[in-house]
């Protein structure tokens, strides 16, 4: 933002939905457009930042989706902003309804939660697990051990 443009202006907030136009060209920046659905429906936005938990030297990316809900923070003619976030609605409530379970749900049906009052990890992924280590890696239970498979190979 233009620091003067942006000190004469008021910031708004406003709700929209994360729009198809130039999505695949601005996913990969961390950029949206967003068609408003408050005051002045339809409104389509430019291609905005979207903020993420970190960026600098760890990353995090989670792109929210085409049609997912989302607030902004932009100027009072939607010409620059950023992209805050996605939101719950009646229509989308979340996932859980325990504050002590952290959950996030992918539309391929994989689903990694964690219940801080069970201490339980639950993976279920609807594909393959890699995992990958340049040093070693270690299974330490304090308890018992299942494995289900079809074949187990040792060093193949």
């Amino acid at each position: 933002m233009n620091r003067i443009r942006s000190a004469t202006r008021q910031q708004v907030w406003r709700v929209g939905k994360i729009d198809s136009t130039d999505y695949k060209t601005l996913a990969p920046q961390g950029k949206a457009r967003v068609k408003l659905i408050d005051k002045q429906p339809g409104i389509l936005t430019k291609g905005l930042p979207i903020v993420f938990p970190f960026t600098g030297v760890d990353k995090a990316y989670f792109m929210p989706k085409i049609g997912d809900r989302v607030i902004i923070l932009a100027d009072e003619k939607c010409e620059d902003g950023v992209i805050i976030g996605s939101i719950y609605f009646k229509q989308n409530l979340p996932i859980v309804d325990s504050p002590d379970v952290h959950s996030i749900d992918f539309d391929d049906g994989t689903k990694l939660e964690y219940d801080k009052d069970k201490h339980e990890l639950t993976i279920d992924c609807q594909g393959k697990i890699k995992i990958n280590s340049t040093g070693s890696l270690n299974i330490d239970c304090d308890d018992d051990i299942t494995i289900k498979a079809r074949n187990i190979f040792f060093n193949p």
